[in-house]
C-alpha cells in the first residue's frame, strides 16, 4: 500500500478502476493519496490506461481532495466482481464521501449488489458510467450504474447532443461531457479518450468540489440536495426524455453565492 501526506476534513473520493500509472502519480505528488491493490498485482500500476485517465479528470477538478485509489481489475475484458466488491468494502471502511466505479459489469452479481447497497446505506455517493453500447432500452446499461441509488451518468458531445455510443435507459440520472476528453495517459502525457467513464469522472469531480465548498462555508447538505443542485444548475440536452447535463461551473457558482442548499 502506498500512502502520501494525509489531511483531515477534505473531500474523500475513492476511484475503483485499473489503477494509476506511476508517472502520473508523480505529477500529483502533493495530493493526499492512499492506494490498495485488489486483483493480485502487488501494486496499483495501471497497465490498461482507463484508471489513469479518469484519475486525471478527478484530480484536476478537486486538487485538494484525499483520493483513495483501488486497483480492482487489470483488463476491461477480465473483471472479477469479487475483486470490485473488496474494493468497495475497503472504500466504505475508509469513510469516503464518493466512490467512482466504472467497471462495466454486464450482469447482476449478488455479492456486488450487497456491497453497493452497503455503500449507499452509509451515505456514500456512488457514481458510475452507464456504458457504451448506444442502447436506450429499459434494460440498457452496465453495473454498478444500473443498481438503485447509484448515480448513473451518460455522455454528451458537441452541441449538447447525446453521444451515439452512450447508453441512455429510462431513469438515467445525468449527462456530462464524455467525448474527446483530455486527461493523462500511461506515460504521463496528455491523452484524449472518449466514453461514459469520462463523463462519470467529471460528475464525481464536480460533486467532490461542491462538497469541499460546502464544508468550507459551513453549508449543510444531503445527498438529495446535491442531486437537486446538479439538476437545478444543469443544462438541457438536445433530445427528448433526457436528464440534465451537469454544469460544474454553474453548480459551484451557486454554492459560492448561497448560504444554504
Amino acid at each position: 500500500m502506498i500512502t502520501f501526506n494525509i489531511k483531515l476534513n477534505m473531500t474523500r473520493i475513492a476511484i475503483l478502476d485499473s489503477g494509476v500509472a506511476v508517472s502520473v502519480l508523480d505529477q500529483f505528488d502533493k495530493m493526499d493519496l492512499i492506494s490498495e491493490d485488489f486483483c493480485g498485482s502487488g501494486n496499483i500500476s495501471d497497465l490498461n490506461g482507463h484508471g489513469t485517465h479518469i484519475f486525471g479528470i478527478v484530480a484536476a477538478q478537486v486538487p485538494l481532495a484525499k483520493l483513495y485509489i483501488g486497483k480492482v481489475f487489470k483488463s476491461e475484458m477480465f473483471i472479477a466482481p469479487a475483486a470490485v466488491a473488496r474494493g468497495f468494502r475497503w472504500a466504505i471502511n475508509q469513510h469516503v464521501d464518493i466512490i467512482l466505479s466504472c467497471v462495466g459489469l454486464r450482469f447482476d452479481d449478488p455479492e456486488f449488489r450487497e456491497v453497493i447497497e452497503e455503500a449507499i446505506s452509509n451515505k456514500i455517493l456512488v457514481v458510475s458510467a452507464i456504458g457504451n453500447e448506444g442502447d436506450g432500452s429499459l434494460n440498457a446499461g452496465e453495473f454498478p450504474a444500473r443498481y438503485p441509488g447509484v448515480i448513473s451518468v451518460a455522455s454528451v458531445g458537441n452541441g449538447d447532443k447525446l453521444s451515439k455510443f452512450s447508453n441512455h435507459p429510462p431513469g438515467l440520472d445525468f449527462l456530462a461531457p464524455g467525448e474527446d476528453i483530455e486527461s493523462r495517459g500511461l506515460e504521463g502525457k496528455p491523452e484524449i479518450m472518449t466514453g461514459t467513464s469520462q463523463a462519470a469522472a467529471y460528475v464525481a469531480g464536480v460533486l467532490g468540489r461542491i462538497i469541499e465548498e460546502c464544508r468550507e462555508r459551513g453549508i449543510e447538505y444531503s445527498r438529495q440536495q446535491l442531486l437537486d443542485l446538479l439538476n437545478r444548475t444543469g443544462r438541457k440536452a438536445k433530445g427528448a426524455n433526457l436528464p440534465k447535463i451537469v454544469d460544474g461551473e454553474a453548480a459551484l457558482a451557486f454554492v459560492q453565492e448561497s448560504v444554504s442548499l
